[in-house]
C-alpha cells in the first residue's frame, strides 16, 4: 500500500472532494493553499466510501471512521481508495507509467495462467 498526494479538501468535513495536496515549497503554490483540482480520477469499485470498520492497527470498530487520503494498492490494481490518514505506508511522489502498465499486464497474464492450469 502506498499513500498519494490526495486528500479531502477539508480534513473536518467528512464529505469533501477530494484535491492534490502539495507540502509549501515543494510545489508552485505562489503563497495560496497547495492544492490542486483532481482532473484525473481512478476510483475502485464504490470508493470512496468514507467508512472504515477498522483503525490504523487495524482493530474493528463501531462507528466507522472517517477516511480523508488516498491510497493504492497492487492488489486493487492501483486503483485508489480513500482510507485513515494514520495508516502506516509508504508514499509516492512519482509513477513511471509505463512500467506500472507492464507491472499490470504481468500480473494479468499470471491470474490468467493459474486460472487456465486449473
Amino acid at each position: 500500500m502506498f499513500w498519494t498526494a490526495g486528500q479531502r479538501i477539508d480534513l473536518h468535513y467528512k464529505d469533501s472532494s477530494f484535491a492534490w495536496k502539495y507540502t509549501p515549497g515543494t510545489g508552485s503554490c505562489c503563497g495560496g493553499p497547495c492544492m490542486y483540482e483532481m482532473k484525473y480520477k481512478y476510483w475502485g469499485r464504490g470508493e470512496p466510501n468514507n467508512g472504515s470498520s477498522r483503525d490504523a492497527k487495524l482493530n474493528p470498530v463501531s462507528p466507522k471512521l472517517p477516511e480523508k487520503c488516498i491510497h493504492i494498492c497492487r492488489g486493487w490494481y492501483y486503483k485508489w481508495n480513500d482510507g485513515l490518514c494514520e495508516m502506516p505506508a509508504c508514499s509516492i511522489c512519482e509513477v513511471d507509467v509505463y512500467t506500472a502498465t507492464r507491472v499490470l499486464e504481468a500480473d494479468a497474464a499470471v491470474e490468467l495462467e493459474l486460472k487456465t492450469a486449473d
